[in-house]
């Protein structure tokens, strides 16, 4: 189902992130809605970003959110 996936769709990592270290790289390639998208990689995330980089995470968020409304 998510391959088909036509709606923007924004992925955002860590980059110390241990458990999905290229989970992104899927979504960018396999779901239409990732295309052109500005997808981020947070300096100093982990896995939980909200907890690691959590002013940097929800501007990210916020910037997409602007953009795609």
């Amino acid at each position: 189902m998510v391959k088909r996936f036509e709606g923007p769709l924004l992925t955002i990592y860590g980059a110390k992130d241990v458990v999905a270290p290229h989970g992104f790289k899927q979504f960018v390639d396999e779901v239409p809605g990732a295309a052109g998208q500005a997808h981020a990689i947070l300096e100093g995330g982990g896995h939980f970003l909200q907890e690691d980089v959590g002013p940097e995470y929800t501007q990210a968020l916020l910037t997409f959110l602007e953009a795609t409304r």
